[in-house]
């Protein structure tokens, strides 16, 4: 069988598991590991992770693992299946800033990702993700605050914290730290 014959099935195969919801682990024809086809989607952590990248960097580089944990979110990269984000390359980050000889944890909001914060451009709901590569997305479209309210109810956290008023997206952003 050709390689392109192999790719073809591949991609059949990839095509049958996203339409049947299949966890089933499936055979990369090139490297012969077995991956499943993952549906990620932003959660409220996620959704608070890039409101607070924006906050603090708007569209310039940041370290998010130094600030991440008030977030308990590690999954945060995905962002970038939703080109809300970019990881930073070497190229991008001085060598002074990689920490331990590395560049991971270095990422940007993108003029998508600020599109999604300030003017409530929608985004899939869910992607479908196989070996860090996306090949679909649901038809649902959703806003960053439909996320935010999936993880938790605003109402419930405000009157238990005492703040006493609904959370607004443009006061976060416009608050100093």
């Amino acid at each position: 069988m050709s390689t392109e014959e192999q790719k073809d099935l591949f991609q059949q195969d990839l095509k049958t598991m996203i339409e049947t919801g299949s966890k089933k682990p499936v055979e990369c024809p090139c490297c012969f590991h077995s991956h499943r086809v993952r549906q990620p989607s932003v959660d409220g952590r996620k959704a608070l992770i890039i409101l607070e990248m924006y906050k603090r960097s708007k569209l310039d580089w940041i370290y998010v693992p130094a600030f991440r944990e008030d977030y308990s979110c590690l999954n945060y990269a995905e962002l970038r299946y939703w080109n809300m984000v970019e990881m930073a390359t070497k190229a991008d980050i001085p060598k002074e800033n990689w920490g331990r000889g590395r560049k991971s944890g270095w990422f940007r909001v993108t003029p998508f990702g600020e599109q999604v914060i300030k003017e409530g451009a929608q985004f899939p709901e869910k992607m479908n993700v196989y070996s860090n590569r996306v090949f679909g997305w649901s038809d649902n479209l959703v806003t960053l605050t439909d996320c935010l309210n999936q993880q938790f109810d605003y109402n419930e956290f405000i009157n238990r914290e005492g703040i006493g008023e609904v959370l607004d997206i443009d006061k976060i952003l416009n608050d100093k730290e």
